[in-house]
């Protein structure tokens, strides 16, 4: 089975990263790239066939698929493990800073967000931080993208005055 996936950047659609269509040509591209290239430098042309750009909608059908495939694959997930104690998950030092995140995601604990995003912030690079959260496909109104900006810059700054501790407290 193939993944869908954006046309133009080649991600993979996700909560994150939502389908768009595009009219009349019907060709698709993510939310990112309909912001980049069409809202913010005000693009008139498909980038796929030159065609004027009526409108751009949400598709609605591939991203109802694409959060049922994301909820399926969590509920089967939670279940194998609370089911299965055969099941080996190896926790190696390059992940054991994103289980708090992993956790938070899969237990649908927004309350614990923050915690876990500090964690991340503070033992993982700008990187593995984007990566992780472009994985983890957290809903769009977890703001966890906006978040993460705003913990990325405030670390920079405070690890420079040696003060990255306080962005616990922030």
């Amino acid at each position: 089975m193939t993944t869908a996936k954006c046309q133009i950047c080649q991600n993979v659609y996700t909560s994150q990263r939502l389908p768009y269509i595009l009219q009349p040509c019907s060709h698709g591209m993510c939310s990112k790239c309909v912001d980049e290239y069409i809202v913010k430098r005000s693009g008139s042309n498909c980038p796929t066939c030159r065609q004027t750009i009526i409108r751009h909608t949400l598709n609605f059908d591939l991203k109802d698929t694409i959060c049922v495939n994301l909820e399926q694959w969590k509920k089967e997930f939670l279940n194998l493990l609370r089911k299965d104690s055969n099941v080996k998950i190896t926790l190696t030092d390059e992940i054991l800073p994103a289980v708090p995140l992993i956790m938070c995601r899969l237990e649908n604990r927004r309350s614990d967000i923050h915690t876990a995003l500090v964690t991340l912030v503070r033992n993982c690079s700008h990187e593995d931080v984007y990566r992780w959260i472009d994985v983890l496909q957290f809903p769009n109104d977890w703001d966890v993208e906006l978040t993460i900006n705003k913990m990325l810059r405030h670390y920079e700054f405070l690890e420079g005055k040696n003060a990255d501790w306080l962005l616990e407290y922030l």
